[in-house]
């Protein structure tokens, strides 16, 4: 987790939770001293469709 933070600027990571998973992914409550995040392992899919699944929707 503490690379995950790194790569988004998080800093350093104070507490890991789990959370509720879902049938397509794994999910943490990630605390470090700037902030509360959710962080989500996505394991359905390689990282090319995750990014197409996740983009933003055209308006």
């Amino acid at each position: 987790m503490a690379q995950v933070a790194a790569w988004f600027g998080l800093g350093t990571v104070i507490d890991v939770r789990p959370l509720a998973e879902g049938l397509m992914n794994r999910n943490w409550r990630v605390t470090t001293p700037t902030c509360v995040a959710a962080v989500r392992q996505v394991l359905d899919s390689d990282a090319d469709q995750a990014r197409r699944q996740h983009a933003p929707s055209p308006r």
